[in-house]
This record gives structure tokens, C-alpha cells and sequence, in this order.
């Protein structure tokens, strides 16, 4: 009866030192892990001083600000083309709706991705494009019989339902190109190259 019950307090006083040493590992944890996150911020607090970056941001803002007054002062034209260039507008209209478009296809929706962050992210990328492609097309010119000829690109200012008649025309010929059998594609391409060199002297 007695190594029983000695049997039973052995059980109890091992069962309490497990309790004890999980209690203890839990808060050991808890510390490292409320150090770390210490650490780490002190880490990051002695690599980004707020002060510098702000003293570095106003420097940057003044120098570009001496070189648009330069640029003013001694290339009126080019100020007013440079503010042209950032202040032309994009049809916003007609890009929000091919980012709708593109955003009901499965192949292009990320799952895991807002859509309004996906839409604006669409939106800037492809307004983004357009805007490199003004820059490309705008230093475009060409000489013919002494004329000067310069190309632009211009947004149409469309109606909302000509817009959207526009935009649905646009995405089925790329989508009807996009059908085509691969033989079909290389017929096609083979007689507009046959045609360009029939063409040419």
C-alpha cells in the first residue's frame, strides 16, 4: 500500500516538474522573442534616421526646384514642353475599362490580390506605358519634300458608349489573332512580307 502511494506522489511531483518546465520554455520564448523584436527595431531605428532622410529630401526638392528655374529661365519652350509632358492627360475612361476587362479573366486575376489594388496597379502600369510611348512618339519627326512632319499621340475624346464600341472592336481582333492556327498566323505573315517586297522598288 505505501509503494503505492509513493508511486502516486512520484507521478504527481514529475507531473508538476513537466508543468513547470513547459511553463518555463513558454516564457523563455516569449522573452527571446520580445528581445528580437527589440533588437530588430533598434537595428532599424540606427539604419533610417528620420532626421537625415527628411534634411536629404528637402535637398533633393531644392535642386529639383534650381533646375526647373534654370531650365525657365533659359529654354522657355522646353519648360513648356516638359510641363506638357507631365500634365498631359490619359483617357482614363477607356483604360479603367480594359483594366475591368482584363480583371474578369482568370489567366490575369491574381486570386489572392484585392482588386482594387490590382485595378490600381493596372491602371498605373498601363498609364505608365502610355506615357513612355508619348515620350518615344513625340521626338519621332521625319523629312518629306521640305516639310517637317512630327508625329503626336493624342487620346480620342470619346464618348462613353463610342469608347467602350472602340474598346470591344480593339480586344476581339486581338482576340480573333490570338485564335488563329499557328499555320494560318505564318500564312498571313508570309503574304505581308510578299506584299512588302512586292511593294518596295
Amino acid at each position: 500500500m505505501l509503494p503505492t502511494r509513493r508511486r502516486a506522489q512520484q507521478q504527481v511531483a514529475a507531473g508538476v516538474n513537466v508543468a513547470w518546465l513547459v511553463a518555463g520554455a513558454a516564457l523563455g520564448g516569449l522573452l527571446l522573442g520580445l528581445a528580437v523584436a527589440k533588437w530588430a527595431q533598434m537595428a532599424f531605428k540606427n539604419e533610417f534616421n528620420h532626421t537625415q532622410s527628411t534634411a536629404e529630401n528637402a535637398q533633393l526638392r531644392a535642386k529639383v526646384e534650381e533646375l526647373i528655374q534654370v531650365v525657365t529661365k533659359y529654354d522657355p519652350l522646353a519648360y513648356k514642353s516638359m510641363r506638357l509632358r507631365f500634365t498631359k492627360g490619359v483617357n482614363k475612361a477607356v483604360v479603367l475599362g480594359l483594366v475591368d476587362e482584363l480583371l474578369t479573366k482568370k489567366e490575369v486575376n491574381i486570386w489572392w490580390l484585392p482588386d482594387s489594388v490590382e485595378r490600381l496597379l493596372y491602371c498605373n502600369v498601363i498609364s505608365l506605358m502610355l506615357t513612355i510611348l508619348d515620350q518615344v512618339v513625340e521626338g519621332m519627326s521625319m523629312n518629306l519634300a521640305g516639310h517637317n512632319i512630327k508625329v503626336s499621340l493624342n487620346y480620342l475624346d470619346l464618348t462613353e458608349e463610342e469608347a467602350v464600341a472602340a474598346l470591344a472592336a480593339s480586344q476581339a481582333a486581338v482576340q480573333t489573332t490570338m485564335e488563329l492556327p499557328r499555320g494560318k498566323k505564318a500564312e498571313l505573315a508570309a503574304a505581308a512580307g510578299l506584299r512588302a517586297a512586292t511593294a518596295s522598288p
